[in-house]
């Protein structure tokens, strides 16, 4: 794997970068210049830090990632005491996972000002994007912003009758949240239980959904 602290690491555009990427300090960047792009094979791991910027990346699976239930596109999760800021993830493509291609939860607190914009989310077989909280009466997230995000062909599980899998994007959790411009198509179609949806936010408060797409 590639681990990456404070600063900017620069990828080449055109190249393939074996990871798993583990971000482990506040203030990284990880970035390929526009309008290339690089590629991060294994995905992106940041666990505990904020004001992290990551773009211009087409994240894909390992082969023995795609139906590993547990492997995440990106993974983000907080297990501070308090709400981590200023995460924008941009012009990314994450393909091919077997769990979520955004992963993102926390506990007690989860992000404040999380934007992600001109994204897609494709192929991974849990779903496109779970922004996620405990069950409950809390919010642990806060001013969310999805702007230009797509969410397809994420397909759900075949075998499990219990639960909805396979959703475009899921939110849950959240405090405050703009949705705009969004697509999400083509999810769930091997989803053996309830469900699924292509956009859903439930226990959500001040929520807009606006100019959204979902079939």
């Amino acid at each position: 794997g590639i681990y990456q602290g404070a600063g900017v690491l620069e990828l080449e555009p055109g190249r393939t970068y074996e990871g798993p990427i583990y971000i482990t300090d506040h203030g990284a960047t990880v970035r390929c210049p526009a309008p290339d792009r690089a590629t991060v094979v294994g995905g992106i791991v940041a666990h505990g830090v904020g004001n992290l910027t990551l773009s211009g990346l087409d994240i894909v699976a390992r082969g023995d990632q795609q139906f590993d239930l547990s492997a995440q596109g990106m993974s983000l999760w907080n297990g501070s005491p308090n709400a981590l800021r200023g995460v924008r993830l941009e012009d990314l493509t994450v393909s091919g996972f077997g769990g979520y291609g955004l992963y993102a939860s926390g506990l007690p607190l989860g992000y404040c000002d999380l934007t992600i914009e001109r994204c897609r989310f494709t192929a991974n077989q849990l779903g496109g994007v779970l922004i996620s909280g405990p069950v409950g009466e809390e919010y642990i997230h806060e001013d969310l912003h999805l702007i230009d995000v797509e969410a397809d062909h994420n397909p759900g599980l075949p075998d499990d009758e219990y639960h909805g899998t396979g959703p475009g994007l899921e939110l849950h959790g959240v405090r405050r949240g703009h949705l705009y411009r969004c697509r999400a198509h083509n999810n769930g179609g091997r989803n053996a239980g309830w469900g699924s949806f292509g956009i859903w936010a439930w226990q959500c408060m001040h929520l807009l959904i606006e100019e959204c797409q979902s079939y």
